[in-house]
């Protein structure tokens, strides 16, 4: 039987709707189904770690959960991370999936559609930008993020970041190596206000 459609939709609903520790907890419900009882192990050791973390509850077993966290990662973390590996230089596991990401500009504008499509990835840092800026603002994948740290770009920068609308929803900006002016900087704190860092 192909469980490759269960899980694709399993995965869309986790990136859809990012916040709900529910449909992650579905997911590892499945996975373990599927004989895969480390991996869903995992999800569900982050998912009630970072809930009691969070509210400062039962703190000894949320550390011994990390440390359950740490020890599941030593063992399966390339693994998991596998398929990326090819393009992301670094990255993060958040309660149980991939969620922060590290690659080159021109990684993102080739294999955006597809790491975005697997994870639910709320930041990202890209770097060597280069002359694709223009690019990167105009993917709708952005509008997933709460971060966004940029490095290295040349030419129009300000105009590009000001007019995208895929930033709308940014919780932080954060411009790296830009050389940006004062006159652009400004600009820049119109559009973004306190979420952008220079």
């Amino acid at each position: 039987m192909n469980s490759w459609p269960a899980e694709i939709s399993l995965l869309r609903t986790i990136i859809d709707q990012p916040d709900d520790d529910t449909a992650r907890l579905i997911y590892a419900d499945w996975l373990e189904e599927q004989g895969q009882q480390a991996r869903s192990e995992f999800i569900r050791v982050q998912v009630e770690a970072t809930d009691l973390f969070r509210r400062g509850h039962n703190l000894p077993r949320a550390f011994a959960l990390r440390d359950r966290q740490n020890a599941l990662l030593r063992q399966y973390e390339k693994l998991w991370a596998k398929e990326f590996q090819p393009f992301v230089e670094n990255w993060t596991f958040e309660r149980g999936f991939i969620a922060y990401v590290a690659l080159a500009a021109s990684d993102f504008v080739a294999q955006g559609d597809f790491l975005f499509a697997r994870a639910p990835i709320c930041r990202m840092y890209l770097l060597g930008i280069g002359d694709l800026l223009p690019q990167i603002v105009q993917s709708p994948h952005l509008a997933r993020l709460n971060t966004l740290y940029l490095r290295g770009a040349v030419g129009e920068i300000t105009s590009h970041l000001a007019k995208t609308p895929h930033l709308e929803q940014i919780g932080r900006l954060e411009l790296m190596g830009l050389g940006l002016s004062f006159e652009e900087q400004r600009v820049l704190i119109a559009r973004f206000g306190d979420r952008i860092r220079f």
